[in-house]
């Protein structure tokens, strides 16, 4: 990362920049959850022996 002085030259604060990274963490979070439970709705299908809809497919597949 460059430093604090680097940034500010091309119109970056610094609280910009803590900021961006702190929207790239939720955002990161947010993924991991969805994608765990759509991993547990999957393993319940696959426990119940039941093949879900192609569209569920897809949604997992986008993931």
């Amino acid at each position: 990362m460059k430093p604090v002085g680097e940034l500010n030259v091309i119109g970056v604060t610094k609280r910009e920049c803590l900021q961006n990274k702190w929207l790239t963490k939720c955002k990161m979070k947010m993924k991991l959850k969805l994608f765990l439970t759509t991993m547990e709705i999957h393993s319940f299908y696959f426990a119940a022996d039941i093949r879900p809809a192609s569209s569920f497919l897809q949604m997992i597949a986008t993931l």
